[in-house]
Parts: structure tokens; C-alpha cells; sequence
């Protein structure tokens, strides 16, 4: 893709504002005349194509339509994110929306990832909260900091991520958040995720009150 300088700040612009709220498509639209008209109408065409697709799952083209887009991500995807790190069943619209990869990459790597992509879930594949089973009580789910001195767990977390937990209950044990569904804490996590990511960014908090449910690992 080739830009002019004045191009550059309307492109740098547009996608502050796909990233700043991930629902506009408006902007995503606007973004796709941008980068066509910097060269790169392929892109253009794949974050329209999604977007209409989104929009309109039951056309008769759909099978159509989402075959050429796997085709275009499928030989473009390296140059928009690094790795195989899409979520290939979720519906990206142009960008990638969701991430699946182990912690040590998200805390690598989630600065550039936020800074171009509007991510709104994250699964780290390494981590998983401890379930526990109270005699006599309902399975509840915790997830724990990591410590100095802890040789680590899959349901540790390094203290800025664990301080962003937002927990169901008060729980008894000391340095925990509790729980009542192992869906419900890998959906905190993410969302513990997604503000950590997009403050490395300089973005702001999400404007979905609500995160999306984490299923399945």
C-alpha cells in the first residue's frame, strides 16, 4: 500500500477510530475508502465483504462470499497480524476481533496487537482457573496472582492482570477471585485482557458495558 503524507494522518485517524469502538462499522467503511485509495483495495474489499456478510448471514452468496474471504485472509493474513493468532469461526469484519495465544505472546506482543486491531475477547491457551469443589457446596472456579516466590500454575496471573479481575463473589480464600462458572472466569480474564491491552495502546476502556462470554477453550 502507498500513502501520501496527508493520507497517512487520515489513515492513522480512521483507524484510532475503528479501534477506539470496535461496533462502528461506519468507520471500518471509511477506513476501507482510505487504504483503497492508498493502493490497497484488496483490504478494502475484505473489510466491506465482511462487513456485509455480518450484516446479511442468510444471502444465498453467503458460502460464496465467505470463501473468498478466507481465500484473500488466507494470503494476507501474515501482513495484518503476526502468527496464526485468529479466531477463524469469529466473525472479524475486517479486523481481527478475537485472539487466541499463551500469555507469555499476549504480554509480548499486545501493545502492537491492540494498536491495530479492535480486539474484544482474548484466550490465553495456557491459563485455566482452579476449579474447587467445598463439601457440600456448587463447583467454584478461582484465579490467583502470581507471586515472588510461586513457581507458577495455570491459574496464576501476574498481579497487573489479576488486579483487573472483576470477581462474582467475595471469597475466603486469602488473594483469590471467586467464580461461579469456569465460563465466567475465562470471561473475566478477557476482559481483564482486553483493558490491559487497550491501555498499552493509549486507548480507552471499551464502551460495551458487558463482555462477550468466553466459550470453550
Amino acid at each position: 500500500m502507498w500513502i501520501t503524507r496527508g493520507e497517512m494522518n487520515d489513515y492513522e485517524d480512521l483507524l484510532r477510530g475503528v479501534l477506539e469502538d470496535p461496533a462502528d462499522d461506519l468507520v471500518r467503511l471509511v477506513f476501507a475508502d482510505c487504504i483503497e485509495e492508498g493502493g490497497d483495495g484488496e483490504r478494502a474489499e475484505f473489510i466491506r465483504a465482511s462487513i456485509e456478510n455480518d450484516r446479511n448471514p442468510e444471502r444465498n452468496d453467503t458460502l460464496t462470499i465467505q470463501l473468498h474471504l478466507q481465500s484473500i485472509l488466507d494470503r494476507r493474513a501474515i501482513e495484518w497480524m503476526p502468527q496464526s493468532w485468529w479466531m477463524g469461526s469469529d466473525s472479524i469484519r475486517g479486523f481481527a476481533s478475537s485472539i487466541r495465544l499463551p500469555l507469555a505472546d499476549f504480554l509480548s506482543h499486545a501493545k502492537e496487537l491492540f494498536g491495530t486491531h479492535p480486539i474484544e475477547r482474548v484466550v490465553l491457551t495456557d491459563r485455566e482457573a482452579l476449579e474447587s469443589r467445598p463439601t457440600g457446596r456448587m463447583v467454584q472456579y478461582y484465579w490467583f496472582p502470581l507471586g515472588r516466590s510461586d513457581s507458577g500454575g495455570t491459574y496464576r496471573l501476574p498481579d497487573f492482570l489479576f488486579r483487573l479481575l472483576v470477581e462474582e463473589f467475595k471469597t475466603a480464600t486469602e488473594g483469590a477471585r471467586g467464580f461461579h462458572s469456569a465460563s465466567a472466569a475465562d470471561t473475566a480474564l478477557s476482559a481483564a485482557c482486553v483493558a490491559y491491552g487497550r491501555s498499552l495502546a493509549g486507548l480507552p476502556p471499551m464502551p460495551v458495558a458487558v463482555p462477550a462470554s468466553v466459550g470453550g477453550r
